[in-house]
C-alpha cells in the first residue's frame, strides 16, 4: 500500500531495470500490483487481521519474524533502562529530590 506513495514504480525495487517486460508483468502479478489499489488494500487488510504481514523485500523473511526480533531487543533495552533508573530513583528518594540531577537541594 505504501509503495504507491514512494516516487517511481514499486516494481523497480524488486526486479532489475533491464528485466524483460514479461518478467515485470509476472512479478507484478505475483505481488498483486496489477490489481486496483482498493483491491490491494482490502487483501492487505485481511492478511494483517489474520497476523500475516507479508515478506520483507530486503531479506525475503516473514515480516512477523523480523518484528519479533526487534520487539525482543526493545524489551531487553526497556528492562536495562528500568534497572539503570532504579539506583538513580533510590538516591533521589534518599535525598528527597524530585529528580536525580536536582541533588543540590536539601
Amino acid at each position: 500500500m505504501l509503495v504507491h506513495l514512494a516516487p517511481g514504480d514499486p516494481i523497480n525495487a524488486i526486479v532489475p531495470p533491464d528485466a524483460p517486460q514479461d518478467v515485470v508483468i509476472q512479478v507484478k502479478h505475483e505481488y498483486g500490483l496489477d490489481r486496483p489499489l482498493p483491491v490491494q488494500f482490502s487483501i492487505w487488510l485481511m492478511h494483517v487481521l489474520h497476523g500475516d504481514l507479508g515478506r520483507s523485500l530486503a531479506t525475503g523473511q516473514p515480516v512477523t519474524d523480523e518484528l519479533s526480533v526487534a520487539v525482543v531487543n526493545t524489551f531487553r533495552l526497556a528492562v536495562v533502562a528500568a534497572l539503570l533508573r532504579l539506583p538513580a530513583w533510590l538516591v533521589a528518594r534518599r535525598r528527597r529530590c524530585r529528580v536525580p540531577w536536582d541533588m543540590d537541594r536539601p
